[in-house]
C-alpha cells in the first residue's frame, strides 16, 4: 500500500480494475488517503466499461483528469526552479511503470485462465493436479493417445517448456469424438464410406466390399465405446455387382429353330459369352458365401403336339446343360427344366401361365432366402 523512494512516499490504492498511485513529498495527512479512495471509487463507477475492455489504449481515460486533479493537494516550499521539474518527471515515470506493470500482470493472468479453459475443454486430456516448481508449472493427469499433443496447446498460448510442462499417463477416453476417431483408424473404411456418431452407435454410409462389411460387423463392437454398428445405409458392392450380373444372365436367351434341340456353332458361340457371365456370377457368389441354383428353362412355340413339345423343351434345356457341364462351377448347381408356359416375365418354377412366343432357352438364378440374408448381414 505504500513504499519509499528516496525522500518520496508512494501511496497505492488498489481497485478491481485500476490502481491509483500518488507520489508524496513530506509527511502526508491520513485524510489524503480517503481522498485517494473516493477518487478511485468514482473512476470505477464512471469508467467501468472502459476498464473492462482496456486493451492498452488510454484514450478512453482522458476524462479521468478532472477527478484525479482532486488528489493534487500540495503545500510547497520555495525551492530551486529545477526541483519541480524533477518531481514531475519522476512522478510520470513511476505512474507509467506502474501502469505497464498492472497491464502486463492482467494480460498474463487472462492468458493463463484461457490456457486452463482450453485444457479443460480438450477431449482426451484430463488434468488431475497442478504443481509449481520454481518458475515452472507442472500439470499431472491422463491423456488418450489420440488426443492432441498438449505441448501444442502450450505453444498456441505462447508458453515454452521452461514455463509449463505436462506429465500425463496414458488412458483410453470414451468421448464420442475420440471413439469415432479410434473406430475409423481400426476399421480402415474405404474412401467411399463415411461414419457418423449417434449415441453409442456408429452409423456407416456409402459403398464397400462385402468382406469389409463382414469384418466391420465383427470388429466394430470390440472397439471400446462402440456398442453397435449400423450398416443399413451401406451398399454392398459385391451384392450390387451380383444383382447386375444376375439381371444380365436372366435377360439372355438362346433361340432354336422349330423342331430343333441340338446346338449349332452360332448357339455355342452365344453360350460361350453367357458362360463368362455365369463365371462372373459364381465369383461374386463365392465372395458373398452363397450357393446358387440356375434353372435352364426350355421353351417351345405353340406349334406341335403337347407330348412332342414336352420332350423338345427338356431336350433344349439339357443340350445347354450338357454344354455347361464341361466347365467346373463350385458354387452353382444347374437344373434343366422344360417350361410349357411362360408369362412376359418368366416365372421361377416349372408352373406358370402364358405361352413362349418362340422356341428358346432362358435362365433364372435362384438364391436361398437364408443365404441372401446371411450375405447382407
Amino acid at each position: 500500500e505504500s513504499l519509499r523512494i528516496g525522500d518520496l512516499t508512494v501511496w497505492i490504492e488498489q481497485g478491481s480494475g485500476a490502481i491509483l498511485a500518488g507520489v508524496i513529498r513530506g509527511a502526508p495527512p491520513m485524510a489524503l488517503r480517503e481522498v485517494f479512495q473516493e477518487t478511485l471509487e468514482t473512476i470505477h463507477a464512471q469508467f467501468s466499461e472502459p476498464l473492462q475492455a482496456f486493451n492498452g489504449d488510454a484514450t478512453a481515460f482522458e476524462e479521468t483528469r478532472l477527478p484525479l486533479e482532486d488528489c493534487l493537494q500540495a503545500q510547497f516550499e520555495k525551492k530551486s526552479k529545477g526541483l519541480p521539474l524533477v518531481f514531475w518527471i519522476l512522478l510520470c515515470a513511476l505512474l507509467l511503470g506502474l501502469g505497464m506493470w498492472a497491464f502486463q500482470a492482467r494480460a498474463d493472468q487472462q492468458r493463463w485462465v484461457q490456457l486452463l479453459e482450453r485444457i479443460d475443454q480438450e477431449p482426451g486430456i484430463v488434468v488431475t493436479s497442478f504443481q509449481e516448481q520454481g518458475s515452472k508449472s507442472i500439470f499431472y493427469g491422463l491423456r488418450d493417445p489420440l488426443a492432441i499433443n498438449p505441448e501444442q496447446i502450450l505453444s498456441e498460448f505462447g508458453y515454452t517448456s521452461n514455463e509449463a510442462v505436462f506429465r500425463l499417463k496414458p488412458y483410453m477416453a470414451l468421448t464420442s469424438e475420440l471413439v469415432h476417431k479410434r473406430a475409423m483408424i481400426q476399421l480402415r473404411p474405404p474412401g467411399s464410406v463415411v461414419g457418423s456418431w449417434e449415441g453409442t452407435a456408429l452409423v456407416l454410409a456409402g459403398e464397400a466390399s462385402h468382406s469389409w462389411i463382414t469384418q466391420t460387423q465383427f470388429l466394430g463392437p470390440l472397439i471400446p465405446g462402440v456398442n453397435h454398428i449400423e450398416i443399413g445405409q451401406l451398399v454392398d458392392t459385391d451384392m450390387k455387382q451380383f444383382e447386375t450380373l444376375k439381371a444380365k444372365l436372366e435377360g439372355e436367351t438362346i433361340s432354336f429353330e422349330v423342331g430343333e434341340f441340338n446346338l449349332s456353332q452360332d448357339q455355342r458361340s452365344s453360350l460361350s459369352s453367357i458362360t463368362e457371365t455365369i463365371q462372373d456370377i459364381e465369383r461374386r457368389a463365392i465372395v458373398l458365401d452363397m450357393t446358387l441354383r440356375i434353372l435352364i428353362l426350355g421353351f417351345t412355340s405353340p406349334d406341335g403336339g403337347k407330348e412332342v413339345n414336352q420332350v423338345l423343351r427338356l431336350q433344349r434345356a439339357n443340350a445347354v446343360l450338357n454344354e455347361l457341364a464341361d466347365r467346373s462351377f463350385r458354387a452353382i448347381n444347374f437344373q434343366a427344366v422344360g417350361m410349357e408356359r411362360a408369362p412376359s416375365e418368366l416365372v421361377l418354377s416349372p408352373t406358370g401361365t402364358g405361352v413362349s412366343p418362340v422356341p428358346q432357352v432362358g435362365f433364372r438364378v435362384l438364391v436361398a432366402p437364408e443365404q441372401v440374408s446371411r450375405s447382407r448381414r
